[in-house]
């Protein structure tokens, strides 16, 4: 576990420390490190699978600078220009966040984005692999050599006409239900009230 000055989580924490540790895509992290490694040319430190061993991997922050700079490098786009090597907490800290920052700006969606301590104090390894799964399909859909994922789609932006959206204001949905066919027939509850 990372060195930190926290207490240990107890009670709801606790519970929900465990329920991410339980969804933990491993089979994900096993391609992750695959593409990483296949893109930045050099293995991962620590080669063991499993949340902790990843994080340990990238929590410097460097392998994720040199993943997003040669990524966008491909494509001629701005790369990150300088990667801290210093084993200073705020500097690692800092390379974690220009890779968000950059990951977001090649097209990762902001929901599969992580937060810096999400990786660097290992809180939600789990959103880790679900950014570098995305980064990945993003890279793929725009035509990187170097495949892994699942290509984003394209939105499907429709755009109605004023009439249109007003035509569909007189529509009862399905979920509204029906009453059509509806009767009381054959409906009996006991006997009847006398009086």
């Amino acid at each position: 576990m990372p060195v930190n000055h926290r207490a240990p989580p107890s009670g709801i924490n606790l519970d929900i420390q465990r329920k991410k540790a339980a969804k933990y895509p491993k089979d994900i992290e096993i391609g992750a490190r695959k593409w990483v490694e296949q893109v930045v040319g050099e293995p991962l430190k620590d080669q063991e699978i499993g949340s902790h061993h990843f994080a340990e991997s990238l929590k410097d922050g460097v392998v994720l600078c040199k993943l997003i700079n040669k990524i966008v490098a491909h494509f001629g786009s701005p790369q990150i220009k300088k990667i801290n090597t210093s084993s200073m907490a705020f500097k690692q800290m800092e390379n974690i966040g220009n890779f968000v920052k950059f990951a977001e700006e090649f097209g990762v969606p902001k929901e599969s984005l992580f937060q810096t301590v999400d990786l660097y104090e290992e809180r939600d390894v789990g959103m880790v692999v679900t950014c570098l799964d995305r980064l990945a399909g993003v890279a793929t859909k725009k035509g990187y050599p170097i495949q892994w994922g699942i290509a984003v789609a394209d939105p499907n932006k429709r755009d109605f006409t004023k009439e249109q959206l007003e035509a569909g204001k007189n529509i009862i949905g399905l979920q509204a239900g029906t009453n059509k066919g509806a009767n009381q027939s054959g409906i009996s509850f006991g006997s009847q009230r006398k009086m």
